[in-house]
């Protein structure tokens, strides 16, 4: 099987080019402008379906984690917490 893929990929190797003669897209045509991270920062946080959407997320992931932990020291056991383990 691997003499079948050398055969294959040795030869498309050799022809490929670096660059295609015509460019697939006009936007690839256009040299993108660096981004500045401070302005998307606020970009997003004027948005206001994105700011609803952020509070709900970090409301329910601090659900999770509060009733997790709590839930852990509850009925966690030694293998939780890196006590000896012992298989059962």
């Amino acid at each position: 099987m691997n003499y079948v893929i050398t055969a294959v990929t040795i030869p498309m190797f050799l022809c490929m080019r670096a660059k295609p003669e015509f460019p697939p897209s006009r936007v690839s045509l256009k040299v993108p402008e660096t981004p500045n991270f401070f302005a998307g920062v606020k970009q997003a946080l004027t948005d206001w379906n994105f700011v609803v959407l952020m509070i709900v997320f970090m409301f329910n992931n601090g659900t999770f984690v509060a009733l997790g932990s709590t839930i852990a020291d509850i009925y966690g056991s030694e293998k939780l917490h890196g006590g000896p383990f012992t298989p059962s």
